[in-house]
């Protein structure tokens, strides 16, 4: 059985990705986070030493994302 997600914007990370063949191990990179780091955050494994580390960390994975939609949209 699939763990839940951590919150409804990962729902989204990972939606996306899937809609534009993005892995996991893709989006790591263009973060310069590691798989598993990048694991924990989307399946709220990640505990954040306070809530603004936690929306940087979010910012930071829709921005790369974000560049990643548009190179594969190309």
């Amino acid at each position: 059985m699939r763990q839940p997600l951590n919150e409804e914007w990962t729902a989204e990370v990972v939606g996306r990705m899937h809609r534009c063949r993005i892995t996991q191990t893709m989006l790591a990179n263009q973060c310069d986070y590691t798989s598993p780091y990048l694991c924990m955050v989307l399946n709220g494994k990640k505990k954040f030493e306070s809530e603004k580390a936690k929306e940087r960390t979010k910012a930071h994975i829709f921005r790369a994302l974000e560049e990643l939609e548009h190179d594969r949209l190309r």
